[in-house]
């Protein structure tokens, strides 16, 4: 409670009191949304030390943000989603409430990906295995599927894992021949994983509350 109480005040310190409030209020409303849906994606996790080197701990976006990502890009019926790092499954499942055909989780953790399928199948367990798919891998080694559309990234790893994982979008993105909406999310104000993007141009900033600690990038990929 004292942490809680501290941490707020700090805040107020930083960023006034109407943004603390702001914050807290998005806070509430992540509780409720997932009270409603019985689903808990909370929580920080510090990386496994006998997980793959390179990978950063588990810590959900917030939902403010998702509205902003879904609410920019252009979803049909046909469309694919793939989440790297789907931790514990926040994005899967706020994804299969629009318009896509098929979202498929890549998340090395294996007690995340148990995490996840526990929230689908307390959200809507029919989405699990038939809209939804999570795979327990390393994301070096999943293979894009030929009809994806969408890549989502989350600040999920970093250095020679996330290189490996910008080599696969590329040569995916060469091999479709077809455009492929790639969305970065990364901590407010961290830049320097955007070197890993810059061959594929420059990219279209989504707008969020600054308060939401992200800043997100719209990249339109297509064969050269």
């Amino acid at each position: 409670m004292i942490n809680a109480i501290s941490k707020v005040a700090w805040r107020i310190q930083k960023t006034g009191l109407g943004d603390t409030c702001r914050w807290l209020g998005s806070h509430i409303s992540t509780w409720r949304r997932e009270q409603v849906r019985g689903i808990d994606t909370r929580g920080k996790l510090h990386p496994d030390t006998r997980a793959v080197d390179q990978c950063n701990g588990y810590e959900p976006i917030m939902y403010e943000c998702l509205d902003c990502i879904f609410d920019a890009l252009e979803i049909s019926g046909d469309d694919v989603l793939i989440d790297y790092g789907s931790g514990k499954g926040r994005v899967l499942i706020e994804a299969s409430l629009r318009n896509f055909k098929r979202i498929e989780g890549v998340e090395y953790d294996l007690k995340l990906v148990e995490q996840s399928e526990a929230n689908i199948r307390n959200f809507q367990p029919q989405l699990l295995d038939n809209q939804i798919f999570v795979h327990h891998c390393d994301a070096r080694d999943y293979e894009i599927p030929m009809d994806a559309t969408h890549i989502f990234l989350w600040n999920s790893f970093e250095g020679e894992v996330l290189d490996s994982v910008v080599s696969r979008i590329k040569a995916f993105v060469h091999i479709k021949k077809r455009p492929l909406k790639l969305v970065l999310a990364l901590p407010s104000g961290e830049t320097a994983s955007l070197s890993a993007f810059a061959e594929f141009g420059e990219p279209t900033a989504i707008e969020t509350r600054f308060w939401t600690g992200a800043d997100l990038y719209l990249y339109q990929l297509v064969a050269k």
